[in-house]
Protein backbone atom coordinates (compact mmCIF):
# COMPACT_ATOMS: atom_id res chain seq x y z
CA UNK A 1 0.00 0.00 0.00
CA UNK A 2 1.37 3.39 -0.94
CA UNK A 3 1.16 6.20 1.64
CA UNK A 4 -1.72 8.61 1.36
CA UNK A 5 -1.05 12.13 0.17
CA UNK A 6 -2.56 15.38 1.36
CA UNK A 7 -3.97 17.63 -1.32
CA UNK A 8 -2.51 21.15 -1.18
CA UNK A 9 -5.60 22.71 -2.76
CA UNK A 10 -8.34 21.18 -0.61
CA UNK A 11 -6.44 20.00 2.42
CA UNK A 12 -8.10 16.58 2.18
CA UNK A 13 -6.28 13.25 2.29
CA UNK A 14 -6.44 11.33 -0.97
CA UNK A 15 -7.42 7.67 -0.89
CA UNK A 16 -4.31 5.45 -0.70
CA UNK A 17 -3.63 3.35 -3.80
CA UNK A 18 -3.50 -0.36 -2.97
CA UNK A 19 -2.05 -3.25 -4.92
CA UNK A 20 -5.62 -4.28 -5.73
CA UNK A 21 -6.34 -0.89 -7.27
CA UNK A 22 -3.32 -1.30 -9.54
CA UNK A 23 -4.86 -4.41 -11.12
CA UNK A 24 -7.02 -4.16 -14.23
CA UNK A 25 -10.74 -4.98 -13.77
CA UNK A 26 -10.22 -8.19 -15.74
CA UNK A 27 -7.52 -9.39 -13.35
CA UNK A 28 -9.61 -8.44 -10.34
CA UNK A 29 -12.54 -10.53 -11.60
CA UNK A 30 -10.21 -13.41 -12.48
CA UNK A 31 -8.80 -13.50 -8.95
CA UNK A 32 -12.28 -13.44 -7.42
CA UNK A 33 -13.60 -16.18 -9.70
CA UNK A 34 -10.57 -18.42 -9.16
CA UNK A 35 -11.08 -18.06 -5.40
CA UNK A 36 -14.78 -18.94 -5.74
CA UNK A 37 -13.86 -21.87 -7.99
CA UNK A 38 -11.30 -23.32 -5.59
CA UNK A 39 -13.28 -23.05 -2.36
CA UNK A 40 -15.90 -25.76 -3.15
CA UNK A 41 -13.09 -28.01 -4.44
CA UNK A 42 -11.27 -27.63 -1.11
CA UNK A 43 -14.44 -28.12 0.91
CA UNK A 44 -15.44 -31.29 -0.98
CA UNK A 45 -11.97 -32.56 -1.93
CA UNK A 46 -12.93 -36.13 -0.99
CA UNK A 47 -15.61 -36.05 -3.68
CA UNK A 48 -13.39 -34.47 -6.35
CA UNK A 49 -10.17 -36.37 -5.70
CA UNK A 50 -11.13 -39.26 -3.43
CA UNK A 51 -13.96 -40.78 -5.47
CA UNK A 52 -16.35 -40.62 -2.51
CA UNK A 53 -20.04 -39.83 -2.51
CA UNK A 54 -22.53 -38.78 0.13
CA UNK A 55 -24.70 -41.51 1.61
CA UNK A 56 -27.76 -39.34 0.89
CA UNK A 57 -30.39 -40.98 3.07
CA UNK A 58 -33.30 -39.34 1.25
CA UNK A 59 -32.14 -40.76 -2.10
CA UNK A 60 -31.96 -44.25 -0.59
CA UNK A 61 -35.46 -43.74 0.83
CA UNK A 62 -36.70 -42.46 -2.55
CA UNK A 63 -35.34 -45.57 -4.26
CA UNK A 64 -37.40 -47.73 -1.90
CA UNK A 65 -40.54 -45.72 -2.63
CA UNK A 66 -39.94 -45.87 -6.40
CA UNK A 67 -39.05 -49.59 -6.53
CA UNK A 68 -42.42 -50.76 -7.85
CA UNK A 69 -42.36 -48.09 -10.56
CA UNK A 70 -38.83 -48.95 -11.64
CA UNK A 71 -39.64 -52.66 -11.62
CA UNK A 72 -42.72 -52.14 -13.82
CA UNK A 73 -40.69 -49.97 -16.19
CA UNK A 74 -37.99 -52.61 -16.56
CA UNK A 75 -40.41 -55.52 -16.92
CA UNK A 76 -42.95 -54.06 -19.33
CA UNK A 77 -40.99 -51.27 -21.03
CA UNK A 78 -43.67 -48.66 -20.32
CA UNK A 79 -44.33 -45.92 -17.83
CA UNK A 80 -46.69 -46.91 -14.99
CA UNK A 81 -49.30 -44.36 -14.01
CA UNK A 82 -49.83 -45.51 -10.43
CA UNK A 83 -47.56 -46.33 -7.51
CA UNK A 84 -48.96 -49.02 -5.26
CA UNK A 85 -46.42 -48.98 -2.41
CA UNK A 86 -46.67 -45.30 -1.45
CA UNK A 87 -49.33 -44.70 1.20
CA UNK A 88 -52.55 -46.21 -0.19
CA UNK A 89 -51.38 -45.48 -3.74
CA UNK A 90 -50.55 -42.28 -5.57
CA UNK A 91 -49.80 -41.03 -9.11
CA UNK A 92 -46.46 -42.44 -10.26
CA UNK A 93 -45.19 -39.17 -11.75
CA UNK A 94 -44.99 -37.72 -8.24
CA UNK A 95 -42.46 -40.40 -7.32
CA UNK A 96 -40.50 -41.20 -10.48
CA UNK A 97 -40.73 -40.44 -14.16
CA UNK A 98 -38.36 -40.66 -17.10
CA UNK A 99 -37.37 -37.29 -18.54
CA UNK A 100 -37.95 -38.34 -22.14
CA UNK A 101 -37.39 -34.93 -23.78
CA UNK A 102 -33.75 -33.81 -24.30
CA UNK A 103 -32.96 -30.73 -22.27
CA UNK A 104 -30.29 -28.16 -21.45
CA UNK A 105 -29.24 -29.85 -18.22
CA UNK A 106 -27.93 -32.80 -20.22
CA UNK A 107 -24.89 -30.67 -20.99
CA UNK A 108 -24.04 -30.96 -17.27
CA UNK A 109 -23.97 -34.77 -17.22
CA UNK A 110 -20.16 -34.82 -17.28
CA UNK A 111 -20.04 -32.94 -13.96
CA UNK A 112 -22.48 -35.11 -12.01
CA UNK A 113 -19.60 -37.12 -10.57
CA UNK A 114 -18.41 -34.12 -8.54
CA UNK A 115 -21.74 -33.03 -7.07
CA UNK A 116 -22.30 -30.75 -5.21
CA UNK A 117 -19.14 -28.94 -6.37
CA UNK A 118 -20.54 -28.21 -9.83
CA UNK A 119 -23.81 -26.86 -8.41
CA UNK A 120 -21.86 -24.59 -6.08
CA UNK A 121 -19.79 -23.32 -9.01
CA UNK A 122 -22.98 -22.37 -10.86
CA UNK A 123 -24.50 -20.75 -7.80
CA UNK A 124 -21.37 -18.80 -6.85
CA UNK A 125 -20.92 -17.55 -10.42
CA UNK A 126 -24.55 -16.49 -10.66
CA UNK A 127 -24.41 -14.69 -7.32
CA UNK A 128 -21.15 -12.96 -8.21
CA UNK A 129 -22.46 -11.68 -11.55
CA UNK A 130 -25.75 -10.58 -10.00
CA UNK A 131 -24.06 -8.67 -7.19
CA UNK A 132 -21.77 -7.01 -9.71
CA UNK A 133 -24.87 -5.83 -11.57
CA UNK A 134 -25.97 -4.24 -8.29
CA UNK A 135 -22.75 -2.16 -8.48
CA UNK A 136 -20.96 -3.95 -5.65
CA UNK A 137 -17.17 -3.96 -5.47
CA UNK A 138 -15.70 -7.29 -6.75
CA UNK A 139 -14.47 -8.20 -3.27
CA UNK A 140 -17.87 -7.36 -1.77
CA UNK A 141 -19.57 -9.43 -4.51
CA UNK A 142 -17.23 -12.33 -3.70
CA UNK A 143 -18.03 -12.13 0.00
CA UNK A 144 -21.76 -11.85 -0.70
CA UNK A 145 -21.68 -14.92 -2.96
CA UNK A 146 -19.87 -16.90 -0.27
CA UNK A 147 -22.27 -15.84 2.48
CA UNK A 148 -25.24 -17.12 0.46
CA UNK A 149 -23.88 -20.19 -1.35
CA UNK A 150 -21.77 -21.49 1.52
CA UNK A 151 -24.40 -21.11 4.24
CA UNK A 152 -24.64 -24.09 6.57
CA UNK A 153 -27.95 -25.11 4.99
CA UNK A 154 -26.20 -26.18 1.77
CA UNK A 155 -24.01 -28.97 3.25
CA UNK A 156 -26.98 -30.12 5.35
CA UNK A 157 -29.23 -30.72 2.34
CA UNK A 158 -26.26 -32.10 0.38
CA UNK A 159 -25.70 -34.76 3.00
CA UNK A 160 -29.41 -35.52 3.11
CA UNK A 161 -29.56 -35.98 -0.65
CA UNK A 162 -31.92 -33.10 -1.45
CA UNK A 163 -30.42 -32.75 -4.92
CA UNK A 164 -33.55 -31.32 -6.52
CA UNK A 165 -33.68 -28.60 -3.87
CA UNK A 166 -30.00 -27.74 -4.42
CA UNK A 167 -30.54 -27.49 -8.18
CA UNK A 168 -33.57 -25.25 -7.69
CA UNK A 169 -31.62 -22.94 -5.38
CA UNK A 170 -28.71 -22.77 -7.84
CA UNK A 171 -30.70 -21.06 -10.59
CA UNK A 172 -32.33 -18.36 -8.43
CA UNK A 173 -29.37 -15.92 -8.78
CA UNK A 174 -29.42 -16.43 -12.54
CA UNK A 175 -33.14 -15.58 -12.70
CA UNK A 176 -32.51 -12.41 -10.69
CA UNK A 177 -29.53 -11.59 -12.93
CA UNK A 178 -31.61 -11.99 -16.10
CA UNK A 179 -34.46 -9.96 -14.63
CA UNK A 180 -32.14 -7.12 -13.66
CA UNK A 181 -30.48 -7.09 -17.08
CA UNK A 182 -33.81 -7.16 -18.92
CA UNK A 183 -35.39 -4.37 -16.87
CA UNK A 184 -32.41 -2.09 -16.21
CA UNK A 185 -30.21 -2.13 -19.29
CA UNK A 186 -30.34 -1.81 -23.04
CA UNK A 187 -29.47 -5.50 -23.40
CA UNK A 188 -33.07 -6.62 -23.22
CA UNK A 189 -32.73 -9.55 -25.60
CA UNK A 190 -29.70 -10.86 -23.72
CA UNK A 191 -31.55 -10.39 -20.45
CA UNK A 192 -34.56 -12.19 -21.94
CA UNK A 193 -32.32 -15.12 -22.96
CA UNK A 194 -30.66 -15.38 -19.53
CA UNK A 195 -33.99 -15.15 -17.72
CA UNK A 196 -35.69 -17.69 -20.00
CA UNK A 197 -32.85 -20.23 -19.70
CA UNK A 198 -32.66 -19.77 -15.93
CA UNK A 199 -36.42 -20.22 -15.46
CA UNK A 200 -36.24 -23.18 -17.83
CA UNK A 201 -33.60 -24.91 -15.70
CA UNK A 202 -35.38 -23.88 -12.49
CA UNK A 203 -38.53 -25.70 -13.57
CA UNK A 204 -36.42 -28.61 -14.81
CA UNK A 205 -34.92 -28.97 -11.32
CA UNK A 206 -38.28 -30.30 -10.22
CA UNK A 207 -38.63 -28.78 -6.75
CA UNK A 208 -41.86 -26.70 -6.85
CA UNK A 209 -41.53 -25.74 -3.17
CA UNK A 210 -38.32 -23.75 -3.72
CA UNK A 211 -39.70 -22.20 -6.91
CA UNK A 212 -42.95 -21.29 -5.12
CA UNK A 213 -41.19 -19.41 -2.32
CA UNK A 214 -38.88 -17.68 -4.80
CA UNK A 215 -41.96 -16.28 -6.55
CA UNK A 216 -42.79 -14.28 -3.41
CA UNK A 217 -39.42 -12.53 -3.61
CA UNK A 218 -39.75 -12.06 -7.35
CA UNK A 219 -43.31 -10.68 -7.04
CA UNK A 220 -42.20 -8.19 -4.37
CA UNK A 221 -39.45 -6.90 -6.66
CA UNK A 222 -41.80 -6.71 -9.64
CA UNK A 223 -44.40 -4.75 -7.62
CA UNK A 224 -41.66 -2.40 -6.42
CA UNK A 225 -40.64 -1.71 -10.03
CA UNK A 226 -44.27 -1.34 -11.08
CA UNK A 227 -44.83 1.37 -8.44
CA UNK A 228 -41.76 3.28 -9.60
CA UNK A 229 -42.83 2.93 -13.24
CA UNK A 230 -46.23 4.39 -12.31
CA UNK A 231 -44.67 7.31 -10.42
CA UNK A 232 -42.27 8.06 -13.28
CA UNK A 233 -45.03 7.68 -15.89
CA UNK A 234 -43.20 4.82 -17.60
CA UNK A 235 -46.00 2.25 -17.56
CA UNK A 236 -46.00 1.59 -21.35
CA UNK A 237 -42.31 0.72 -21.30
CA UNK A 238 -42.77 -1.35 -18.15
CA UNK A 239 -45.62 -3.22 -19.83
CA UNK A 240 -43.26 -4.17 -22.67
CA UNK A 241 -40.66 -5.45 -20.20
CA UNK A 242 -43.33 -7.42 -18.35
CA UNK A 243 -44.46 -8.88 -21.67
CA UNK A 244 -40.94 -10.13 -22.29
CA UNK A 245 -40.84 -11.68 -18.80
CA UNK A 246 -44.13 -13.46 -19.42
CA UNK A 247 -42.86 -14.67 -22.80
CA UNK A 248 -39.74 -16.12 -21.17
CA UNK A 249 -41.83 -17.83 -18.48
CA UNK A 250 -44.21 -19.35 -21.05
CA UNK A 251 -41.28 -20.65 -23.13
CA UNK A 252 -39.73 -22.19 -20.01
CA UNK A 253 -43.01 -23.81 -19.01
CA UNK A 254 -43.55 -25.25 -22.48
CA UNK A 255 -40.05 -26.74 -22.37
CA UNK A 256 -40.98 -28.50 -19.12
CA UNK A 257 -44.57 -29.41 -19.86
CA UNK A 258 -43.98 -33.16 -19.35
CA UNK A 259 -43.75 -33.21 -15.54
CA UNK A 260 -46.09 -30.27 -14.92
CA UNK A 261 -48.93 -31.09 -17.30
CA UNK A 262 -50.44 -33.62 -14.89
Amino acid sequence: MTPSRKSRKTGTIAKPVTLWDMLTPGKQHAICLIFLFLLPVIQYHDVVFGGKKFFAHDIVQWRASAESIIGHRQEFGEEPLWSENMFSGMPAYLVSYVKSVPHLDQFFVWFHGINPVFQLWLMLLGLYLFLLRLKLHPIAATLGALLIAMTTYMPIITGAGHNAKINALVYIPWMLYGYHMLTRSNKRLLGLAVFAIAVNLELRAGHPQVTYFFLYLFAAWWIHDLIFAFKNKELPDWAKKTGLLVTAAVIALLCNVQPYWS
